[in-house]
């Protein structure tokens, strides 16, 4: 299973999942769930979950996510591979199912991740999560480069929740940046999210830049002369391709013809009159 921020956990998940629909029935009635599975199926090759820690594990089909409900076990006999939940009320119980390991579950949904430029100077920073698992704190993070990232603050998370919660964090000094999340359990464990991007500069220069199919077009408009590096780096600020390039006064046009794959980019230009970032999807 993917999160939104990227991070995979299917290991920590068996290779089934079970949809579970009332029909016929004028009220849905409350009850348990039975779960069972093959060893093939919690032992398949590159999952490293153990058969004896499994619990259920709901699909929040609010917000499109796994991990609504989780670590929801009465009872557990590995040897017939049979699982039983406790009793649930009818609004709990029919949704989308799977079993995932109760000390590994599914982790933290983030639904979105902003950084929004104020006109007070400053960056506003906002996330929302759908579901927390054991979610001990957020350590905000920021790069100048989109790849050495050091700590600007921390939020504190909200341990174990299943409804939708929001989050913000105000970054006092603006300009370009690129800000992530590491989110820390209990447990000392974390994920980074995907990092955002905050251009708030207003400067003596403009850029664009396209998806033109063969790679991505860059059109810089300057009042200024300058030595320049292009930079494509992904959302995880992996640096895909670089190219040097001179800016001259007046409209400058460059192709950065590169093999990448469909996704979301940053094209970044770095120099000593310059420092810039754009986001710009491949199709």
């Amino acid at each position: 299973m993917i999160a939104p921020n990227a991070v995979n956990h299917s290991e920590y998940a068996i290779d089934r999942f079970w949809l579970v629909n009332a029909q016929g029935y004028s009220t849905k009635p409350s009850g348990f769930l039975t779960f069972t599975y093959i060893d093939n199926e919690w032992s398949a090759a590159g999952n490293v979950l153990a058969e004896a820690n499994l619990g259920a594990q709901r699909f929040n089909d609010g917000a499109g996510l796994w991990g609504d409900m989780w670590a929801v076990v009465s009872s557990l006999n590995t040897a017939s591979n049979v699982l039983v939940t406790p009793v649930f009320a009818s609004s709990d119980m029919f949704a989308a199912w799977t079993l995932s390991d109760i000390n590994d579950p599914l982790p933290v949904e983030l639904v979105q991740f902003n950084a929004d430029c104020q006109n007070n100077g400053t960056v506003k920073l906002s996330w929302t999560t759908a579901s927390e698992i054991n979610n001990d704190y957020f350590d905000v993070q920021k790069s100048f480069d989109a790849s050495d990232f050091f700590s600007i603050g921390t939020v504190a998370g909200n341990g174990n929740s299943n409804t939708i919660n929001y989050y913000e964090f105000i970054d006092e000094e603006s300009g370009t940046a690129y800000y992530r999340l590491k989110q820390v359990d209990f447990d000392g464990k974390f994920d980074y999210s995907d990092v955002v991007v905050a251009s708030c500069k207003t400067d003596n220069f403009e850029i664009k830049a396209y998806d033109n199919f063969s790679g991505f077009a860059v059109q810089v408009l300057a009042n200024f002369s300058d030595k320049v590096t292009i930079e494509i780096v992904d959302t995880r600020g992996r640096l895909i391709a670089s190219k040097s390039v001179n800016i001259i006064e007046g409209m400058n046009n460059f192709q950065l013809d590169e093999n990448i794959s469909t996704g979301i980019y940053f094209i970044r230009l770095n120099g000593e009159k310059m420092n810039e970032s754009l986001k710009v999807f491949k199709r």
